[in-house]
């Protein structure tokens, strides 16, 4: 093997391992030939922050709270100049109520344009009305984390109740008692307390949620219908917690079905937008035989829980058992779209999909798959047509702003910055950004949007070809930097 093909095979090897090995052509004495030689190298960022993350979730989990807090501090100090990072530490302090460290995190962030959308969402969705001192986020917070993880609700129950300054002072106090009294099943008081929450901070959507669940049996769920539709009205966009009401919908229809059918249907939906699939379709198979006639609605959910596990072919079968029962189930006509869509069958693919439009539930849905039909066809103009639509009717699509982002030159940075806020952990988003960044010189931005990409998936080749243009770009750049330092060292200019 020649010396120089040997080197351009060292640098491949080099950049398809790029954050986890370093490679090295070397030659072997025993085999008598040329090898390569991997060794591990020093953690990423991306992968330090990753392990203390989660780490201190763990650790929150499983009630070393003061622990917990201190790390996520540490992390948001550490990494005060990454916005990314402390978009991820703001959204999870304040899921476990360290609502002091989530505005610490969304103070630091520099970019608003992207940050804005989901600091509104964010507190919208968690915070409380009330400021609450340190102190008394860490006893609030040690009560969470027991109610929701650790199967304490009584030990956490008779505790806060020996806070009274606590239930009078703080909302957030009062919600905590609500969801450990229904927890407890002790619906009476769950009731009391998350109308005092509520009463003092209307605006809490999670408070709204729990209430919602609490009042089910209320006059046959009229109370928790008529604040299930209050809640989806809320100008909530951010993909994560649109993802939350939507799973919430589905376990608040399963605890208002009164018969068993409905009851494990619903449920299944449930674990099906929680993304947790095998669960679904475990519940979805044991229910099949209860009542044949509503085998039509298991069968199309078993088809879309097959299709997002990859299993097509179970996915067909599916779709063919239910088609045979009904051919209007928006579900199975989905996933049928899908499938003709993966199999180059565009036209059925469309067709499927138009037929689908009528159901408010999935609508977004089909058009959104539509347009990436169209997109497949050789059909811009009709793709596009479709995502100004979206972006018309749904201000949640983010997948619309990207798309009309890219052949929007005059819009392409803002929309590329609001697809992102709407979705901050959809990788094309942030690729573009890089791309953009990097067509404008920018080269800071650039290798900042490009961490991003890395953290979501670093095996994304569009990920791999931008990173080389960027280090293309930096050598260029240090290179003339280097001549010019040279040149005013020579020249003697400082």
């Amino acid at each position: 093997m020649q010396r120089k093909s040997k080197l351009l095979f060292t640098i491949i090897l080099s950049t398809i391992f790029a954050n986890t090995v370093y490679s090295e052509m070397v030659f072997d004495p025993i085999l008598q030939t040329d090898i390569i030689k991997i060794e591990p190298v020093k953690q990423n960022s991306n992968t330090i922050f990753k392990k203390n993350f989660k780490g201190a979730i763990d650790k929150f989990e499983n009630l070393n709270i003061k622990i917990s807090y201190d790390d996520f501090n540490k992390l948001i100090s550490k990494n005060h100049k990454n916005d990314f990072y402390l978009l991820m530490l703001a959204d999870k302090t304040a899921e476990f109520g360290f609502f002091d460290l989530s505005k610490q995190a969304f103070s630091k962030i520099e970019d608003f344009d992207i940050s804005n959308n989901i600091i509104e969402n964010t507190k919208k969705f968690y915070f409380p009305k009330k400021n609450i001192t340190k102190s008394d986020i860490l006893i609030l917070a040690e009560l969470y984390s027991n109610i929701v993880f650790n199967d304490q609700a009584k030990e956490s129950v008779s505790e806060l109740s020996r806070y009274p300054r606590l239930l009078n002072d703080y909302d957030y106090a009062n919600y905590l008692m609500a969801l450990g009294y229904y927890k407890l099943n002790d619906i009476q008081n769950a009731k009391q307390y998350i109308k005092i929450a509520i009463t003092e901070n209307p605006s809490n959507i999670n408070y709204k949620i729990l209430e919602s669940q609490i009042f089910t049996g209320e006059k046959k769920g009229k109370i928790t219908k008529k604040r299930i539709k209050e809640i989806n009205s809320e100008k909530i966009n951010t993909q994560k917690l649109c993802g939350k009401i939507k799973s919430s919908n589905e376990y608040i229809e399963y605890l208002l079905a009164q018969k068993p059918f409905e009851k494990d249907y619903y449920l299944g939906r449930y674990y099906w937008a929680e993304g947790d699939y095998q669960k679904a379709s475990r519940i979805f198979i044991t229910a099949l035989g209860k009542n044949k006639k509503n085998n039509a609605l298991l069968y199309s959910m078993l088809a879309r829980c097959a299709f997002s596990q990859g299993d097509y072919k179970k996915a067909d079968e599916y779709c063919d058992k239910a088609y045979k029962i009904t051919q209007n189930n928006p579900d199975c006509l989905i996933t049928m779209g899908d499938i003709a869509a993966k199999n180059g069958d565009y036209k059925n693919a469309i067709k499927y999909y138009k037929e689908t439009l009528s159901d408010k539930n999935v609508k977004q849905d089909a058009l959104e798959k539509m347009a990436s039909v169209y997109t497949k066809m050789s059909n811009p103009k009709r793709a596009n047509e479709i995502y100004n639509k979206l972006i018309k009717d749904f201000d949640n699509s983010y997948i619309a702003y990207y798309k009309i982002g890219l052949v929007t030159p005059e819009k392409e940075l803002d929309y590329l910055k609001t697809s992102v806020s709407l979705n901050p952990m959809y990788q094309d988003g942030w690729i573009d950004l890089a791309r953009l960044m990097l067509e404008k010189g920018n080269i800071s931005l650039a290798k900042s949007y490009l961490a991003v990409a890395n953290y979501l998936d670093d095996s994304n080749f569009r990920y791999y070809y931008y990173q080389s243009l960027l280090n293309k770009k930096e050598a260029e750049y240090n290179s003339i930097k280097n001549s010019n330092d040279t040149y005013n060292k020579i020249a003697g200019i400082k």
